[in-house]
């Protein structure tokens, strides 16, 4: 898992943390989704790999928000912000 997360968007990576599992049932797939805490050894070295993910950005979460209000995103990818957000692990 981290050698994969090394070639997606961060190389640097210094420790995962596992914090919960996620079932999402959509229209076309079933997903189950791992969140984790992950440390980088420098904020620098996050990058999102071309081919790997379409877009990111660092943001406040109220800017977050605002943008989930406005634009489209993988319903699996939302539900599993949702439950974050339900969790209480956003600060």
């Amino acid at each position: 898992m981290k050698e994969e997360l090394g070639i997606e968007i961060a190389p640097g990576v210094a420790s995962m943390e596992h914090m919960f599992d996620h079932e999402f049932m959509g229209d076309r797939n079933r997903v189950v989704v791992s969140c984790y805490r992950v440390t980088v050894e420098q904020t620098d070295c996050v990058r999102h790999n071309d081919g790997e993910v379409v877009w990111g950005q660092w943001m406040p979460v109220p800017e977050l928000i605002e943008m989930l209000q406005k634009e489209s995103f993988v319903p699996g990818g939302l539900a599993m912000w949702l439950e974050t957000l339900r969790r209480g692990l956003v600060t």
